[in-house]
């Protein structure tokens, strides 16, 4: 990825008894898909009371020079680190941005596609898988 590209990425997650998720995104058109966002990351740590929190990374960092990958890395390891996080979905768009290594994310659709009742409930279905 250049360098001098801006972005930001968006984490939604939370922490469950048994093991917390992660949910990298890249951007959002309105309430409705952060809504949709958070509930796909209940859903992941199947604990529908769970608290989600949305973190945002934005490249370039102030006083940060060179790539984005090793910062957006070090992003995302704390989140994984603070939220212990054992299951991690990134949409398409998000996951092109993402460095190799760490935990292995599961792509899926951008949040966008996911519109209409028979995407969202192809999704429901994958994420419910163990």
């Amino acid at each position: 990825m250049p360098t001098g590209d801006s972005f930001s990425v968006i984490a939604f997650c939370a922490a469950s008894q048994d093991g917390g998720a992660l949910l990298a995104c890249e951007r959002l058109s309105g309430r409705g898909q952060a809504v949709l966002a958070a509930d796909i990351v209940r859903c992941l740590c199947r604990n529908w009371a769970a608290t989600v929190r949305r973190i945002e990374f934005n490249w370039p960092l102030p006083g940060v020079s060179g790539a984005a990958g090793p910062a957006l890395g070090a992003f995302l390891d704390k989140q994984i680190d603070d939220f212990s996080v054992t299951r991690a979905l990134a949409t398409a768009s998000a996951g092109a941005k993402l460095p190799p290594g760490g935990i292995d994310f599961i792509t899926i659709p951008d949040l966008a596609e996911l519109d209409s009742p028979d995407a969202k409930r192809a999704l429901w279905r994958q994420l419910q898988e163990p």
